[in-house]
């Protein structure tokens, strides 16, 4: 069986067998329902032949006889050879009994109960007209004209007119009385156009059929088909049988091979098999269209010929198309209305997303307008289909739901305005689920509520940095200065030659310079923050501004245990700034590595390329715990040491904050730890 299955003759032999069978099996199948409906196996077929013959005979009397009666009439003798060559005969006879042609012979059974009757006319019609003095006459002459009429029409003559001749006045006597003269409106005048005595013949015309139909007219083709059908009535059960087991042995083979090719493992789709199943379909019915207006355009059997033959393989692979698309498991998703599905989502999702991308934009009015022309044309809609009850019920069913949820969300809105006016500035308003023109208002609602709290929070911040500067700018005044008074006085009661007098000197010197830099530091952080400092911007070369620096202070990290490293990775070093005020901002930063820096520890210096600007790092350990924030380490007079035991104003990190800003550049720290680190970044230029 496997190799059969992969045998391509088993394949086109069975699909063969296959239609040849099936047609037998159709054509033996409406061979038996007719002879059951004629009862053929109980009578012989008698009653299928006779009503077959019947009905042949009348179409063929229709067909071929009834057309030339007019000239059998006329001119017998040319139509009887080809009336004796039919099996309708006909017996014609005038209504005064005057036989005009018989080709009737007895025994044979007439096709019609009662004879036809037919009217045939020689000559040409003639003209009979007069006028009326109205209507009404008109149409009694009418209806009281003698003979035959082809035709007749009244219409209106300014003009009186009588005939010279009027079978009307032969017959009846009074058609020229009707006439009137002297009339000054218009006359009606009545046209006849009739058949002159003697130009009709009427004929009565009996159709029988014969009893042995002979030739090759329709009827003797329906004879000897009937007949032969008739004779095979036992075989056609055998072929019946015969044919219904070869077509369903070579349909269950042909299922069995389909989606299956010779040396390949699995199931292997057709062309046919990808198609799309409607477009299958589609083309299926556009064969059997075609079929269908060939057959009723023509009606000869070789101009469907070809389509019958497309037709018939499209139908023997439609369940082969069938059973490899089960098989492979695409049967379903290799159609168009799965596309089609798959696709709906994708469109709503854009649908959704445009919906909410443009109608959050629009204004409140403008989103109620745009609802109410859709809402306007779903009741078109519906109007136009006459389903208005049905729109009612739905418009309760979907809006009042949503009306509920729109005065829910007012009032969530209005209880937030409400609790915002009484100062709650801790209550947020609900966004959740909310139409778009509220969850905006909510939005700014909540937007106002965060602003006011930062202002609040800043507002309480700025005073308790008011505090803390008052009193850390006190305590760094208070110190030096109570060492210079205190020391100022030792030295004015010991006077000048006491062996102490060099010390206090010393002391005196090093609080009133201690003094001296806190004063000027004030001074440049209140320049820096406030922007009244002039800036000269040009190109600095940061590296050997860095290098200048870290030679500066060599000494001092040396003396504080600390080792500088330059990690110097950028490969463009110019900067756009003010060299001076630079130098500032690097002093600051080494000072305070100096000041707070672990002893024994190593200080990095570092500078990176970041797009157009230059990072320049100062990474260091500090000596002690860093719990403060970042931010709050750039404020003034703040310290890394809460004690304030070391030298310093505090005022370091906020001046080279300041500085920098002025620079346009950024200045941030960062704090992981022990590990203190300090960036800033300036844009970079050419040299």
């Amino acid at each position: 069986m496997k190799k059969l299955q992969d045998n391509l003759a088993a394949r086109i032999a069975a699909s063969v067998i296959l239609t040849v069978s099936f047609l037998l099996t159709l054509l033996s199948t409406a061979g038996i329902v007719l002879l059951a409906s004629y009862q053929a196996y109980n009578d012989g077929g008698a009653q299928l032949r006779t009503s077959y013959l019947h009905a042949a005979g009348v179409q063929e009397y229709y067909d071929h006889v009834e057309p030339v009666l007019e000239g059998l009439v006329h001119e017998p003798q040319s139509y009887q050879n080809y009336l004796n060559s039919l099996n309708v005969h006909v017996d014609v006879k005038t209504t005064d009994g005057t036989t005009v042609f018989s080709n009737a012979k007895e025994g044979e059974t007439s096709l019609l109960e009662d004879p036809f009757s037919y009217t045939f006319t020689t000559g040409e019609t003639k003209l009979w007209k007069n006028t009326f003095s109205d209507a009404e006459k008109a149409q009694r002459a009418l209806e009281r004209f003698p003979y035959q009429i082809e035709d007749y029409e009244i219409e209106a003559s300014p003009f009186e007119y009588s005939t010279s001749y009027s079978p009307i006045d032969e017959s009846l006597g009074d058609a020229l009385d009707e006439t009137l003269s002297g009339l000054e409106s218009y006359y009606p005048m009545l046209k006849i156009w009739y058949y002159p005595e003697g130009s009709l013949t009427e004929v009565e015309v009996g159709v029988t059929l014969a009893a042995a139909p002979i030739g090759n007219d329709s009827v003797a083709v329906t004879a000897r088909w009937i007949d032969l059908l008739i004779a095979m009535r036992v075989w056609l059960i055998l072929i019946l049988v015969l044919s219904a087991a070869c077509c369903v042995a070579s349909f269950a083979f042909r299922l069995r091979t389909a989606g299956h090719k010779r040396g390949t493992a699995g199931i292997t789709l057709r062309w046919l098999d990808r198609m799309p199943f409607e477009a299958y379909l589609l083309a299926l019915a556009a064969v059997v269209l075609i079929i269908v207006f060939l057959a009723s355009a023509k009606g000869e059997l070789w101009s469907i010929a070809p389509a019958a033959v497309l037709l018939c393989f499209l139908l023997q692979t439609l369940p082969m198309t069938i059973a490899a698309r089960c098989k492979a498991h695409t049967m379903w998703r290799n159609t168009l209305l799965r596309r089609l599905l798959d696709c709906i989502p994708g469109v709503l999702r854009r649908l959704a997303a445009v919906i909410r991308r443009v109608m959050p934009k629009l204004p409140l009015v403008w989103t109620a307008l745009v609802c109410w022309l859709a809402l306007s044309l779903l009741e078109l809609g519906f109007l136009m289909a006459g389903a208005y009850a049905v729109l009612w019920i739905v418009e309760k069913v979907v809006f009042t739901p949503l009306v509920v949820l729109f005065l829910l969300d007012l009032r969530r809105l209005l209880d937030g305005s409400k609790r915002l006016a009484e100062g709650d500035l801790d209550h947020s308003v609900a966004t959740d689920h909310m139409f778009s023109p509220l969850r905006r208002q909510a939005n700014y609602l909540n937007g106002i509520r965060d602003g006011m709290r930062n202002a609040v929070e800043e507002r309480m911040q700025s005073e308790r940095m008011k505090t803390e500067l008052i009193t850390n700018v006190s305590h760094d005044i208070k110190t030096p200065l109570t060492s210079i008074v205190n020391y100022a006085g030792l030295l004015q009661r010991d006077g000048l030659s006491s062996p102490d007098a060099p010390e206090y000197l010393e002391v005196l010197v090093r609080q009133s310079t201690r003094l001296k830099k806190l004063t000027e530091d004030l001074i440049e952080a209140s320049k820096a923050a406030t922007g009244n400092l002039t800036v000269h911007p040009e190109a600095v070369d940061a590296h050997v501004l860095l290098g200048q620096a870290e030679a500066e202070y060599a000494d001092r990290l040396q003396n504080a245990k600390i080792e500088p490293v330059f990690d110097l990775r950028a490969q463009r070093f110019c900067v756009q700034a003010d060299g001076r005020l630079l130098w500032r901002v690097f002093d600051n930063l080494l000072s305070n590595i100096c000041k707070y820096g672990l002893p024994g520890s190593r200080a990095y210096l570092r500078t990176e390329e970041r797009g157009e600007l230059l990072r320049i790092t100062f990474l260091n350990i500090s000596r002690d715990a860093l719990n403060i924030p970042a931010e709050e380490l750039m404020e003034r007079f703040v310290r890394g040491d809460a004690s304030r035991s070391t030298e310093g104003s505090g005022l370091g990190l906020s001046i080279a904050r300041s500085l920098t800003e002025l620079q346009s550049g950024t200045f941030t720290i960062a704090i992981e730890g022990d590990l203190f680190k300090a960036s800033v970044e300036l844009p970079l230029t050419e040299e």
